[in-house]
């Protein structure tokens, strides 16, 4: 893994988390999964509830994802989020969803995609599913929140790029 790969994770991370009190960071944990050029980042509060930011590929829920959960005793998750619908983020939040599940809410940006991932992904989703928007705020417990802090190209933080016509152009 290189060195801006391992920043980038640790950027995503720092942005993703937003702790409202300096004693609720002593008991977080932030795993970074490795699921080769994907992303996978488990987020797990003082309180015990847990955020998934991203599942990797198509393949990576059931080959890394889903054992990992089960290494720390994670039967199900809080939160799941999906950044952007591309392959490597979505592709295999379908099988986490299906081995362990969603006990509150799996946001995303809300559009739709014409791909067969992103369909296996929206269809094992569809119960949980709700659109994310900027300034979001998941409470996950003692103190710990996540924000959401850009969608869609808006945000609470200035972008410098244009749109190059990606659909994940803004992330």
């Amino acid at each position: 893994m290189t060195s801006q790969r391992i920043w980038t994770r640790v950027g995503v991370a720092a942005l993703l988390v937003s702790l409202s009190a300096l004693p609720a960071l002593a008991g977080v944990t932030i795993h970074c999964l490795y699921v080769g050029q994907a992303d996978a980042t488990l987020i797990v509060s003082s309180s015990g509830k847990t955020l998934l930011f991203d599942g990797g590929e198509n393949g990576d829920g059931n080959s890394v994802v889903v054992p990992y959960l089960q290494s720390l005793g994670i039967a199900t998750l809080d939160y799941m989020a999906a950044s952007h619908y591309h392959e490597d983020h979505i592709g295999g939040l379908d099988e986490v969803y299906n081995a362990v599940g969603v006990s509150q809410a799996v946001y995303d940006r809300g559009w739709t995609y014409t791909t067969a991932t992103y369909n296996s992904y929206a269809n094992a989703v569809a119960a949980k599913r709700q659109t994310a928007f900027d300034g979001q705020v998941i409470d996950l417990g003692d103190g710990v929140t996540a924000t959401v802090l850009a969608l869609n190209g808006n945000g609470t933080l200035p972008s410098p790029y244009t749109d190059s016509g990606e659909e994940n152009a803004y992330c």
